[in-house]
Parts: structure tokens; sequence; C-alpha cells
């Protein structure tokens, strides 16, 4: 037996689906309503919270445009999570200065002996 692949397995749910909307009808019932693929809510997902895709977001307090997740009229604030640059960036400045921090420790062991 062979493994199915995504595109098998989505036909045959929307063959079940129809089948069985087909069958509630003939029974005089509404027809089921099809669930939503999780490839769409991914897509969506991307679409809502991709790094390159600028966002406008609104105050919940005074419904103005927020500016770098701060509200210019009333000050409310709200957390605006980083993008992948900016984090990358971070991590190698962080590790460089452990780095240096490590080696200088080395040396003032090494020299105290």
């Amino acid at each position: 037996m062979s493994k199915k692949t995504r595109q098998q397995k989505r036909e045959e749910e929307a063959r079940i689906l129809a089948e069985m909307d087909k069958a509630l009808e003939a029974q005089g019932l509404a027809p089921i309503s099809k669930p939503i693929d999780k490839i769409e809510k991914e897509e969506k997902y991307k679409r809502e919270y991709d790094d390159t895709m600028p966002q406008e977001i609104h105050c919940r307090r005074c419904k103005t445009l927020m500016e770098n997740g701060k509200c210019p009229v009333c000050g409310h604030t709200i957390y605006v999570p980083m993008n992948k640059q900016k984090q990358r960036k971070i991590k190698w400045i962080a590790t460089g200065i452990m780095l240096v921090v490590f080696a200088a420790l080395f040396a003032i062991l090494q020299m105290s002996k």
C-alpha cells in the first residue's frame, strides 16, 4: 500500500463530503459545510504575519493608525514582534560579545597561574 499524496487526500475528502451532502439532501437535511483546508489557514497566517508586508494596526482605544506599535494620539502601546533579519543580527552580536568575554576570562585565568 503506497502513501497518498496531499492532493489525493484532498480529492478523497472532497468526494466523501460530496457523498455525505447528497445523502443529507436525499433525507431532506441541509448539507454540511466543508472544513477550511489547513494549507489555506497557513497561507492566511503567512499573509497576516509576513515581515515584508507593511501592516496597518489601529489603536484599540482611539482607533487611530499606530506607528511602530505606539499610538501617536493617546500613547497606547502594543507588542510588535521583531522581523527575522533583526533577530538574526541581535543573535550574531550577542554571540560575538559572549566569545569576547569568554576569551578575556580565559586570558585572565591563564595569566593568574
